[in-house]
C-alpha cells in the first residue's frame, strides 16, 4: 500500500505533507504575483535573464524547503533537460520541481503560469501538487488516494463524443529546432481540429492536465519527450479517474512519446483520432 509506505517515508501523515507543500506553493505564488512583469521584454537575451531572476528566487525557496524537511530525499536537476528524462534519475524517492511552468505567459503579464511539484518514488508519480496562482487554486494528488482541488475531490467529466469535445494541446517547447516534432504536431492537430468541437492551444501542461482532472477540458494531448512537465498532471488526472497514456496508444512512463490524457469514455476516441493521424 502506498500510503504508509508515503507516511513513513515523508516522516509525517500525508495530510500534513500536503498542507505543508500548499503553504509552500502559495506564498511563492504570492511573490511571483508581486513582482509579475506588465509585459515581456524586447529581446530573448532579456527575456532569459528575467526568467533566471523570477523563477530563480522561487526555486531556491523551494529546494531549500524540501531539504529542510526531508533531506534524504534528492531533487531533480533535470527538468529542464528532457533528454535526462527518459529513465528515473535516482532508484528510490526524489523531488521534481518546476518552479514557473508557463513563463512566458508568467513574463508576458498573462495568467496561464503554475508552480508544480511532484514526488516519483520507485519511479512512479506517489505524490504531486500545482498550484496556479492567478486563480489561486491548488490541485494535489496522492497515488491510490485521490485528487483534490482545494479540498474538494477532482472528477474527469463523463463525455464520450469527440465531436462535442474541448481539447486542449501544446506545440513543441522550440519548434524552430525540433522541427520532426513539429511537423508531426502539426498534421495531428491539422487531422483533430475538424473532429473537436474546440481545439485550443494554450499552457501551461500542468495546468492543462489539471483541468482535464477536475472536468473543465475533456482531453489534453502533447507530442515531444517532455516527461517531468507531465508527471504531475498525469497523475491528478488518473486519481481523478482519467486514463493516461503515450500517443501512440502504448502505456504512458518513462521513455514514452508523447501524452495523451482524457476521462475514461473521450480517452479511446481521441487517442485513435491521433493515432489515425500518425498512420
Amino acid at each position: 500500500m502506498i500510503q504508509p509506505h508515503l507516511s513513513d517515508l515523508l516522516g509525517m501523515p500525508l495530510g500534513a505533507v500536503l498542507d505543508r507543500l500548499t503553504t509552500l506553493l502559495q506564498a511563492q505564488g504570492n511573490r511571483l504575483l508581486a513582482s509579475r512583469p506588465r509585459s515581456a521584454p524586447a529581446d530573448f537575451a532579456a527575456l532569459r535573464v528575467a526568467f533566471d531572476t523570477h523563477s530563480g528566487g522561487v526555486e531556491a525557496a523551494l529546494r531549500n524547503t524540501l531539504s529542510e524537511c526531508w533531506p534524504a530525499i534528492p531533487i531533480s536537476e533535470k527538468e529542464l533537460d528532457s533528454g535526462h528524462q527518459q529513465v528515473p534519475e535516482y532508484a528510490d524517492a526524489y523531488w521534481v520541481c518546476d518552479p514557473l511552468d508557463g513563463a512566458l505567459q508568467y513574463l508576458s503579464g498573462m495568467p496561464g503560469w503554475t508552480i508544480t511539484l511532484c514526488l516519483v518514488v520507485d519511479g512512479q508519480p506517489a505524490l504531486s501538487v500545482v498550484h496556479d496562482p492567478a486563480t489561486g487554486r491548488t490541485y494535489r494528488a496522492v497515488a491510490g488516494q485521490g485528487a483534490d482541488c482545494d479540498g474538494e475531490p477532482l472528477r474527469v467529466n463523463t463525455r464520450a463524443d469527440l465531436a462535442q469535445a474541448l481539447i486542449c494541446t501544446a506545440h513543441p517547447n522550440w519548434p524552430g529546432q525540433e522541427r520532426s516534432d513539429t511537423a508531426d504536431f502539426l498534421a495531428r492537430f491539422g487531422h483533430l481540429l475538424p473532429q473537436t468541437f474546440g481545439l485550443r492551444l494554450y499552457g501551461p501542461t500542468s495546468l492543462l492536465l489539471a483541468l482535464v482532472a477536475s472536468g473543465a477540458l475533456d482531453g489534453y494531448w502533447e507530442c515531444g519527450q517532455d516527461y517531468y512537465d507531465w508527471l504531475p498532471g498525469a497523475l491528478l488526472v488518473t486519481e481523478a479517474g482519467g486514463t493516461v497514456s503515450a500517443l501512440d496508444g502504448k502505456p504512458f512512463g518513462w521513455g514514452c512519446r508523447g501524452i495523451v490524457a482524457a476521462g475514461t469514455g473521450m480517452h479511446g476516441p481521441l487517442a485513435s483520432a491521433l493515432m489515425r493521424e500518425a498512420a
